[in-house]
């Protein structure tokens, strides 16, 4: 069983139509409608043998961070499936942990919340509207078991 999180840079790169169309049991949130739906779809997703997802930043010091207003990204990658896959472009990629915090609340939260169609008059006002609501951040540097969260970096810019 394979799931995924919400992610601009899966889509970008196929990865939804390749499970699709590729014989695999692909729980895909964004096949169904309704919170009730969704919902179940992100607690079987806990007990996938893949998960597959994105972060908003990656620190060169080995940190994934992670903003996540709804909780089925974080709540994978801290625990539940048995494989967890992060797939990012080298444009999420950043020096520290304080610039990898920096980019996720300044950049890739506003910009989810635009695309959750969430109106703003002026980008200030996203970006403290994006501070509130995206309030479970988290870093993640490590995993109790050896081997279980994956990262791969695409040389290309990729989501947001």
């Amino acid at each position: 069983m394979v799931s995924c999180g919400g992610s601009a840079t899966l889509h970008e790169i196929g990865v939804h139509g390749a499970l699709k169309g590729g014989g695999y049991h692909f729980l895909n949130p964004d096949d169904v409608q309704g919170s009730m739906a969704k919902d179940k779809i992100a607690h079987q997703a806990l007990s996938a043998d893949y998960y597959l997802m994105s972060a908003n930043a990656i620190s060169e010091t080995g940190e994934l961070v992670n903003i996540d207003g709804y909780g089925n990204r974080v709540g994978a990658l801290i625990f539940g499936p048995k494989n967890v896959i992060v797939i990012a472009g080298i444009n999420k990629v950043v020096p520290n942990l304080d610039a990898a915090i920096l980019r996720a609340k300044k950049y890739a939260a506003p910009l989810t919340m635009l695309i959750f169609n969430q109106v703003y008059s002026s980008l200030d006002e996203l970006t403290q509207a994006s501070e509130c609501t995206f309030s479970q951040l988290v870093v993640t540097g490590m995993s109790m078991t050896k081997g279980r969260i994956k990262v791969i970096i695409i040389g290309e810019c990729l989501g947001f």
